[in-house]
């Protein structure tokens, strides 16, 4: 009696699937454990980033315009002194405003003096060319501007340049609790001769 010969598929059973698919839930929860805090971290550098861009764009303005100005003094606010009036802020007393004549601007006259100040209602760094009638804000949202420090030197010494010495200071909001501090400094000088600029 010949044998019929019998072709059995192959296949999984209940408890070979309920298996697969405990280990790949497993292996799933590990991958995205491990991506999620990656993407954060790349979140909170990118927006570190940006705002820090924005920080040195600031103060790179800051320096284009006042190596080329005259004039240099600084404020509280921003207008206690009239531009013709000069006058040095020593270091131990920092006030919080740059003011400066530009280039083309009339010595004379406060209304076209530039000004680089310090908002402390939220904290940032704001801009005005029109004598402080009208301030821009330069700064961005997510940069919180603790300190604007402003010394001004050589007003009042013939034998020497006039520079300004500044330095901020704040953080940066990268997250709800998270951020990242920021401490900066630059100097800057009259290009030209002062002696050809004033009176």
């Amino acid at each position: 009696m010949k044998k019929k010969n019998r072709h059995f598929k192959k296949g999984f059973s209940l408890v070979e699937m309920l298996v697969s698919t405990a280990l790949f839930s497993v292996v799933m929860i590990i991958a995205v454990g491990i991506i999620i805090p990656i993407l954060s971290v790349n979140k909170h550098t990118r927006a570190t980033s940006i705002a820090m861009a924005n920080v040195d764009a600031v103060l790179e303005k800051i320096f284009r315009e006042a190596s080329v100005g005259s004039y240099y003094h600084c404020a509280k606010s921003g207008k206690e002194k009239k531009i013709e009036e000069v006058h040095d802020c020593p270091g131990g007393n920092p006030l919080t405003a740059f003011v400066f004549e530009g280039v083309g601007g009339k010595e004379t006259s406060p209304d076209d003096q530039i000004i680089y100040r310090l908002n402390s209602t939220d904290s940032s760094i704001e801009m005005s060319r029109d004598g402080g009638a009208n301030y821009e804000r330069l700064t961005d949202g997510n940069t919180i501007v603790d300190e604007f420090n402003v010394n001004v030197l050589g007003n009042v010494d013939d034998t020497k340049q006039p520079a300004v010495f500044i330095d901020m200071r704040g953080y940066i909001k990268t997250g709800e609790n998270s951020k990242t501090t920021f401490a900066l400094q630059t100097m800057i000088s009259e290009r030209f001769n002062p002696a050809t600029l004033r009176p």
